[in-house]
């Protein structure tokens, strides 16, 4: 009885943990291990009762095993997404330290901007040749040109746009720091004007965020690769439980018990194909009847227990399939077995543990008798002779 409570509550608590990362049932659980303990007890066997202790004890080891290889591998994961972030960042600070030192002042007095070869000062009268600019370029990619245009230069930078993205303008160097454009000639001027200034901040940024990627990846680094801190004991645990196995002959036993099941369908199914004795005649010498004989039942007669104890494969409903089409008989119990019942073509018939086909002639109702139709010469004769029985009274009357 205990052993049958260890056997649901193992498949029973695995399933109902609901974690998608399981592929397999085969590890116990925590109130499977109750029953094992209380079954150990029950027999008194002190082998049976080391045994129980050894499966909770690998169990609970196994867990952290499992978790320590996740956490390798996703320590693994952000460690290379880590170094990636170090690779992009410390491009990105190259570049913007070359910006810083190519950028111009354009603060005050020294504002100074080229739009289409025209140089301009005064910071209304280039936002406003600027937002005539954009408007121009605005439908480009209506027009299938999707491209980048240089609108002029500012701050040591060129200054492009794309109609793509109809509300910006971009001062690029080595990298490239965005601006808004608006309706308003002013507005437009101090968004560029803040883009280049702000270079300083995006490099103090990127140089920050550098670091703290360059220190993540030395702590992460730190913890790859490390050992599970109990695997010694784990593998003990799992050698001595092998052992265990073999003492208690678990193994050997359920296989025995295995074989034993399926020798025992076997002697059934030939069983069943073997005439009995009380089949001979009375006034008949057993000793003068001829031997039996045990013939080949035909695939498609068998039925599915017996196919498979015959050792013809898993299943018969190919072989029943291809009898049917040849308008053989076919086991009933093979047809129920694998819902071939709508597979078999019209015509067949249950008759007792096997289904027929017969013909339309055969399945007519006896009380339906068809009436023959008379020869179509036998009417034509028939019509010929009343048309010349009419004719002398047809004269008569004339």
């Amino acid at each position: 009885m205990w052993q049958t409570l260890e056997t649901k509550a193992k498949f029973i608590g695995q399933v109902m943990t609901g974690r998608t990362t399981a592929r397999k049932i085969e590890d116990l659980d925590s109130p499977a291990l109750i029953y094992a303990e209380i079954k150990a007890i029950a027999s008194g066997n002190p082998l049976v009762i080391e045994k129980a202790k050894v499966d909770a004890e690998v169990m609970r080891l196994s867990r952290l095993r499992s978790e320590h290889s996740e956490s390798q591998y996703g320590t693994r994961n952000r460690l290379r997404m880590a170094g990636e972030d170090v690779t992009r960042l410390e491009r990105q600070v190259a570049a913007v330290e070359k910006d810083l030192a190519a950028r111009q002042d354009t603060q005050g007095d020294n504002f100074r901007i080229t739009l289409e070869k025209k140089t301009y000062t005064e910071r209304a009268e280039a936002g406003n040749a600027l937002v005539y600019l954009v408007a121009g370029h605005r439908d480009d990619h209506l027009a299938g040109r999707t491209g980048t245009v240089i609108l002029g230069e500012m701050a040591g930078f060129k200054l492009e746009y794309r109609s793509t993205w109809p509300d910006k303008v971009t001062l690029r160097g080595a990298a490239e720091y965005v601006a808004n454009v608006s309706p308003s000639p002013v507005g437009s001027i101090s968004s560029l004007e803040h883009a280049a200034r702000c270079i300083d901040e995006q490099a103090m940024r990127c140089r920050d965020e550098l670091a703290r990627c360059q220190t993540n990846v030395a702590e992460l680094a730190a913890l790859t690769g490390k050992i599970f801190e109990h695997e010694e004991r784990y593998r003990e645990l799992v050698k001595r439980q092998g052992e265990l196995v073999d003492l208690l002959d678990i193994t050997k036993n359920q296989a025995a018990a295995q074989q034993a099941t399926e020798s025992k369908d076997d002697v059934e199914s030939v069983a069943a194909t073997v005439p009995e004795p009380d089949a001979l005649g009375e006034e008949e010498n057993p000793e003068e009847a001829p031997a039996v004989t045990m013939e080949r039942v035909p695939a498609e007669l068998m039925t599915p227990r017996q196919f498979k104890a015959a050792g013809l494969g898993p299943a018969n409903d190919t072989a029943v399939l291809r009898a049917a089409r040849q308008h053989k008989p076919v086991s009933a119990l093979a047809v129920d077995e694998y819902n071939l019942t709508s597979s078999l073509p019209k015509g067949y018939v249950r008759e007792g543990d096997r289904f027929v086909f017969k013909a339309p002639a055969e399945r007519t109702k006896p009380g339906r008798a068809q009436v023959a139709k008379p020869p179509a010469s036998t009417v034509r004769l028939a019509s010929r002779a009343g048309s010349r029985t009419k004719s002398p009274s047809l004269r008569m009357s004339a």
